[in-house]
């Protein structure tokens, strides 16, 4: 396993981000972070920081640690309890919905498997593969319908401040959201966030012998092509195309102000 291209771009400049990357001799993992509604501040390493990178941080950490001939649930149990671990070790009694949480997705070499939990991309023999999960789906269309009947009326779509109202409309939904996580029923969706995964939401897929690349990616990119290059182009198009988030890249936020981008983005190409 070799790395053919790396990157990470942080929503805001000079950010540490909440994305991660991991490449051992074993396994390479791309980790998401998500996002932080909770404003609460975890310390690691000597560093203060969201909830989404010190999920992203702690997890990045404990696939590194991972046995080369590891199953994909085995694995995930192990990951999902360091960060349990991690997390009471500083907030022994917080609610679910305020739980740090990370997407991810993993190769294994020894496997030639590919794990996946939560909404982490990858792209294999040029076809790519985005998991969702329905409750984005309500929300990121809640907003794009909110912003769209906003411009509609002749309103502005953001505040004078900057203000996004679409984000402001769902952020009742998104505060509490993270109930559903690993969680069964329709808004299910499976997320590390130091609770037990169901079986259901961690995803294998193995790698035929013959594939030679891979790509691993957060969902901070609408699409993935085959270099980092054509990768960026692409966001770069979609983000002038459609600045609010509310077209092509519907989703729950737009980019704020003195932000490159809706979110962290992390590129992970491979020879396997």
């Amino acid at each position: 396993m070799r790395i053919l291209e790396q990157l990470i771009v942080p929503k805001k400049p000079g950010s540490s981000g909440e994305d991660r990357a991991v490449v051992t001799a074993d396994f390479a993992a791309v980790i998401d972070g998500a996002t932080d509604k909770s404003k609460l501040t975890w310390q690691l390493d000597g560093c203060d920081g969201t909830g989404g990178w010190f999920a992203a941080k702690t997890i990045a950490a404990a696939i590194a640690a991972l046995p080369a001939g590891i199953d994909a649930v085995t694995a995930v149990e192990k990951l999902r309890t360091a960060l349990d671990a991690a997390i009471a070790a500083q907030r022994p009694q917080l609610p679910v919905h305020q739980r740090p949480c990370a997407s991810a997705v993993i190769y294994s070499a020894a496997r030639r498997e590919l794990w996946s939990v939560g909404d982490c991309q990858w792209r294999m023999r040029g076809r790519t593969t985005h998991p969702t999960k329905w409750i984005d789906t309500i929300t990121s269309e809640f907003r794009s319908a909110f912003l769209t009947a906003q411009v509609a009326a002749g309103k502005p779509a953001l505040g004078e401040d900057g203000t996004d109202p679409g984000r402001e409309a769902i952020l009742p939904l998104l505060q509490v959201q993270q109930q559903f996580a690993n969680q069964p029923g329709r808004f299910g969706f499976g997320v590390l966030d130091g609770q037990p995964v169901p079986d259901e939401y961690v995803t294998v897929v193995p790698v035929p012998a013959g594939c030679e690349q891979l790509i691993l990616a957060s969902d901070g990119y609408p699409t993935l092509s085959d270099t980092c290059a054509e990768t960026e182009q692409a966001l770069a198009a979609a983000l002038a195309a459609d600045p609010l988030c509310i077209g092509e890249l519907a989703g729950t936020k737009a980019t704020e102000a003195g932000n490159v981008s809706y979110d962290d983005r992390t590129y992970l190409r491979l020879a396997v």
